[in-house]
């Protein structure tokens, strides 16, 4: 597979699991009762939805390769399946608490491992200098929301033990 065609299948598989998160803040939003929670899990959720639509924006202004149809459920793993786990149960009990440690640890994951190990060096390797100048700042931004996620569901955890 081309370095072009591995980049795009990185951007396709971020967009996609961002959507997926995206759709499981929503979904909780949908489900609890204190209005603030709820708020936060909204606003999550479009934070989620952005970053997939910023994916998306980069498959296409790089110009990349056809990506062959692989699963990005294998390809990202764990935090992939713990997050469809959590969705398909999302019409049972919701245990607020055991939803917002998973989110906790796959806002760090997603962060961390996905957007500043795999995709900065791919990009680096796939385009000019000063493209990359700019999509890594971009990309630098996302992490640092990720980490502002990561950081609010750990408040949201504290907020609702305190209640």
């Amino acid at each position: 597979m081309s370095l072009s065609a591995v980049l795009g299948l990185g951007l396709r598989c971020c967009k996609e699991f961002e959507e997926l998160t995206g759709r499981l803040y929503e979904g909780l939003s949908l489900r609890v009762e204190d209005p603030f929670t709820s708020l936060v899990l909204k606003w999550l959720s479009l934070e989620s939805y952005n970053h997939a639509k910023l994916m998306e924006s980069l498959y296409s202004v790089l110009n990349l390769d056809v990506v062959p149809e692989r699963s990005c459920r294998d390809l990202i793993g764990r935090a992939w399946v713990t997050v469809e786990e959590l969705l398909n149960n999302l019409n049972s009990d919701v245990d607020l608490m055991k939803y917002l440690e998973s989110l906790g640890f796959i806002e760090g994951f997603v962060g961390e491992e996905t957007y500043s190990k795999f995709l900065y060096s791919l990009i680096k390797d796939s385009i000019g200098r000063l493209s990359t100048t700019l999509i890594t700042e971009i990309l630098s931004e996302v992490i640092e929301e990720e980490k502002y996620h990561e950081k609010l569901v750990k408040s949201l955890i504290n907020y609702l033990s305190s209640k």
